[in-house]
């Protein structure tokens, strides 16, 4: 106890020691409130759940269609999407983006052209059928097509009473080319957006969330993490003391460089 007394009762220890003091009430305010990082997810968040779709024009003319993106960290999908988290949990990896679009596609009137077959009389010559077909191709450009073809049978008999058989689609097929990705916007959002150059092509409902993106062990691989880093430290060790040539213990605060050896991150449980 004496020794505690007399260390106290030194005016260098004495401030060394309130100087330690605030030091640690300044680092025990900042962990009791929220983090520059849950500040900025909290952000992203609250303007994706009030974001709707938008569209602008790129420079070669596409509509491009964009949406905030949801940030999701330990496991708070569900409460931001319903719908996102279902198709996470149904896949068999670890996804860290995941996107959901609904597309529309609304096309011009189109004409085709009907090929009538030869007509064929009944064996008592009361009426006479004929097959007509159509077909539709067409390649908008690279990806994006639409292929239709159909058939039905026509019967006319001597009264001219007019019969149809039910219109047969045989190809009922289209393709469209879409870019979908992240962005980032000049309010410091991250966004989602999708685009397409198919004809008639439009979005009605676009999410996207990025799922622990800090914790995924393939992204540290192409971004580790900086193993140098200089920051103020306080806390209690040896020092060395140049001038006296000294080597002693005690209550220190400073600036210093640091190189980090092991680093962790937990990754949350399914």
């Amino acid at each position: 106890m004496k020794k505690i007394t007399d260390w106290l009762s030194d005016a260098k220890n004495q401030r060394n020691l309130i100087i330690l003091i605030a030091a640690i009430v300044i680092i025990l305010m900042r962990s009791c409130g929220p983090s520059s990082s849950e500040v900025n997810t909290l952000t992203q968040n609250v303007s994706a759940l009030n974001d709707s779709v938008r569209t602008y024009r790129s420079k070669n003319g596409d509509l491009i269609f964009k949406k905030d993106a949801l940030i999701a960290e330990n496991g708070s999908l569900k409460s931001l999407n319903t719908d996102l988290d279902k198709e996470v949990k149904n896949l068999k990896d670890n996804p860290i983006v995941v996107v959901h679009t609904v597309i529309k596609i609304v096309h011009d009137t189109i004409k085709i052209p009907i090929s009538i077959g030869v007509g064929v009389w009944n064996a008592d010559s009361s009426a006479i059928t004929r097959d007509l077909t159509w077909t539709y191709e067409k390649e908008y450009s690279k990806g994006n097509y639409q292929k239709l073809s159909g058939d039905f049978t026509a019967k006319v008999d001597t009264s001219l009473n007019l019969t149809a058989s039910p219109m047969h689609i045989n190809i009922d097929e289209f393709g469209v080319s879409m870019y979908t990705g992240l962005t980032e916007n000049k309010n410091g959002l991250l966004e989602i957006y999708a685009n397409s150059d198919y004809p008639g092509f439009s979005i009605t409902n676009l999410d996207g969330a990025l799922i622990d993106p800090a914790k995924s062990e393939i992204l540290k691989k192409y971004f580790p993490p900086k193993k140098w880093a200089i920051g103020v430290y306080t806390g209690y060790g040896i020092y060395i003391d140049p001038s006296l040539y000294r080597i002693g213990s005690g209550f220190q605060i400073g600036i210093g460089i640091q190189y980090n050896i092991l680093q962790w991150n937990w990754k949350r449980k399914k």
